[in-house]
């Protein structure tokens, strides 16, 4: 039977589209519901697909039953065992304090017995080294003490040889810096005279310029005057 057609999709369409489009989407609708709907047999081999699920699901839930009871029963023997252990370890372990502490109390006294052996030792042997290094150190005062007198003495000796020496380089740096004063002297008093000699050509050269100049105005005076008198000569002739 075909399924009646809205009025507003009618009254859309019209009549001869609304006719020819039903009976296609009947045919398709058809067509799809028999590709993707499931046959008896299938239906009946999931059925029985699915009751073998459930037996074994029942049997799983069976087996987890009994695991989980055996878990607990673990459990408990679990904690049982940790409540002995943890018994047994306190035990042992207030036995193990008892014996640490007397193992330490019996450390302590022989520690205490040898620290006083070895303070004592070391009293004995501060003592011996003090007198030692007393000894040694009076040695090592009279030894630097004659050290001391010898490297003055040499001092000394070496002072006064140093003190000699020293006046004869003096003295003798006294002769050479006369001699060389000497010498500068020398060489001062020939270059005075140089200078002297100088001085004298100097002015001999002065007084022969002066007397050329002498001259030189002289024959200009003179030949102006001829000149002039050439010049009257000219003018009177003229």
């Amino acid at each position: 039977m075909a399924a009646p057609v809205p009025p507003v999709i009618r009254r859309a369409w019209g009549d001869e589209v609304v006719a020819a489009f039903v009976p296609w989407i009947e045919e398709r609708l058809h067509e799809l519901i028999a590709e993707k709907s499931v046959s008896r047999d299938e239906y009946r081999e999931i059925v029985s697909r699915l009751e073998g699920i459930e037996k074994d699901i029942s049997v799983i839930k069976e087996e987890l039953g009994r695991i989980r009871g055996e878990q607990a029963q673990m459990r408990s023997e679990f904690q049982e065992a940790q409540a002995q252990m943890r018994s047994e370890f306190q035990e042992a372990q207030a036995r193990m304090r008892s014996e640490f502490q007397e193992a330490q109390a019996q450390m302590r006294a022989e520690f205490r017995e040898e620290l006083a052996q070895l303070r004592s030792e070391m009293g004995e042997a501060q003592a011996q080294m003090r007198s030692e290094f007393q000894e040694a150190q009076a040695q090592m005062r009279a030894e630097f003490r004659e050290a001391l007198a010898q490297l003055r003495s040499e001092f000394q000796e070496a002072q006064a040889q140093m003190r000699a020496e020293f006046r004869e380089d003096v003295n003798e740096l006294r002769r050479e810096m006369h001699e060389r004063f000497d010498y500068v002297n020398e060489r001062f008093d020939r270059m005075n005279e140089r200078f002297d000699r100088m001085n004298e050509r100097l002015d001999q050269m002065y007084y022969q310029m002066v007397v050329q100049t002498r001259w030189l105005i002289g024959a200009l005076a003179v030949i102006g005057t001829i000149i002039s008198l050439l010049l009257a000569i000219a003018q009177f002739t003229s």
